[in-house]
């Protein structure tokens, strides 16, 4: 049986022997005099394997052998409780550092919980957020702030031609919002030069926290202008000003449902994150991210899933070096085109498709310019074929089901 230092397994293997770091006998009843108390975390390394039965552990300093079956990868470190300390000791294996503290499992269901209802595909939301720009909004409800980051979120946004350029692709892959933590974490002393302002992640959470700033705004306006009652006695001092505590459920709808717009755009990018964890928690490299592009309709998206080749849709591994990516690119009057490049070694493997017979011409009229420019860099082809196939899918079907895809 398998045990990674992520689970929480009751994995118990027994110390037979203490190789260095003691002068008695190198038997169990030596390494029962090493103090250890019941319930007590050791700190193991992994050496590697002498037997099928039997390993070499490092534990506070010492080499032993433990009696166990469990496949431990050489240069593991692992945590273990000592289960019973008579002779020979038991030990076993817990996850480090979750002592008290809720299993990975339950972290990310309690998470899930809070962003998965809340969510809307990114698409759905930044081509509502674009309308709220348009002459007719009332800016005196919105405010300038709110009015100035909208303006900016959808004039970032590239279009499909810009994403046609390797270095505009990257760029915009990088600031879809599932990075962002990781990215503020390299940020040197929070540099207000470094902070990532172009993150959509980013932008969500500003524009969301300008919303809150002009509900603020308006309810003390509100609240200025409520007449005095005649009974008040101007003598009377006047009460203590109260803040107040949530005052969005009485700003105007229009403030109100581009809060609700930009929450469910921040809960789609965590629900994103959380099944990034869950896979890799997993043993799996799974990425989906959406990629927005400007339209002359307002907003669309490039779905983008990259994952371990062999591994579809829960299927068996078959090759650990390989990886895919998959793409569905929507195109103007043309319908969807979905690719799938596989990547293994230095092999590489391309599958276009596309329902759509117009597309499919321009696809068939451009194999020979490809396969002139893929030669003309170096490679070398197989015989490139047009026929049927099934369609490349681009949307994970974990059997989790964290989050559909293809909503």
């Amino acid at each position: 049986r398998q045990v990674s230092a992520g689970l929480a397994a009751a994995a118990v293997m027994r110390i037979d022997q203490v190789i260095a770091g003691v002068s008695t006998p190198p038997r169990a009843g030596a390494v029962a005099q090493q103090g250890w108390l019941v319930g007590q975390l050791l700190t193991i390394g992994v050496i590697g394997r002498l037997d099928d039965s039997s390993m070499k552990l490092m534990i506070d300093g010492r080499e032993v052998v433990a009696r166990t079956t469990l496949d431990l990868k050489p240069g593991t470190e692992l945590t273990a409780r000592v289960s019973a300390a008579g002779t020979p000791p038991q030990l076993t294996i817990v996850a480090p550092g979750t002592t008290g503290a809720a299993p990975a499992a339950q972290v990310l269901s309690n998470a899930l919980s809070v962003a998965l209802p809340a969510q809307e595909p990114i698409r759905v939301v930044l081509d509502r957020l674009s309308l709220a720009t348009t002459p007719g909004m009332n800016v005196a409800d919105t405010g300038t702030e709110v009015q100035t980051r909208l303006v900016t979120l959808n004039r970032g946004l590239p279009d499909l031609p810009a994403l046609a350029r390797p270095s505009e692709l990257t760029r915009a892959v990088a600031q879809t919002g599932p990075l962002l933590e990781a990215t503020l974490a390299t940020v040197p002393d929070r540099s207000p030069t470094a902070l990532p302002t172009q993150d959509l992640k980013w932008q969500l959470l500003g524009l969301r926290q300008a919303i809150d700033h002009q509900a603020q705004l308006l309810a003390r306006h509100a609240g200025a202008a409520l007449p005095i009652s005649a009974e008040t006695s101007p003598a009377r001092p006047a009460a203590p000003t109260v803040p107040v505590i949530d005052p969005l459920p009485t700003a105007p709808a229009t403030l109100r449902a581009l809060a609700a717009d930009v929450e469910a755009g921040i809960a789609r990018i965590t629900t994103n994150q959380l099944q990034h964890l869950a896979a890799a928690a997993n043993g799996e490299y799974f990425a989906f991210t959406e990629i927005p592009f400007r339209t002359p309709q307002g907003v669309d998206t490039i779905a983008m899933e990259i994952e371990r080749d062999g591994r579809q849709h829960g299927g068996p591994q078959t090759e650990t070096g390989s990886a895919a990516l998959t793409l569905a690119i929507p195109l103007d009057a043309l319908g969807e085109l979905r690719a799938r490049i596989g990547l293994s070694g230095d092999r590489l493997a391309v599958t276009l498709w596309s329902e759509d017979p117009a597309l499919r011409e321009l696809l068939g009229e451009g194999v020979g310019e490809l396969e002139q420019r893929l030669v003309a860099v170096g490679f070398e082809l197989s015989p490139i074929a047009v026929r049927h196939v099934d369609a490349p899918d681009p949307l994970r079907h974990l059997p989790r089901q964290l989050i559909d895809t293809a909503v």
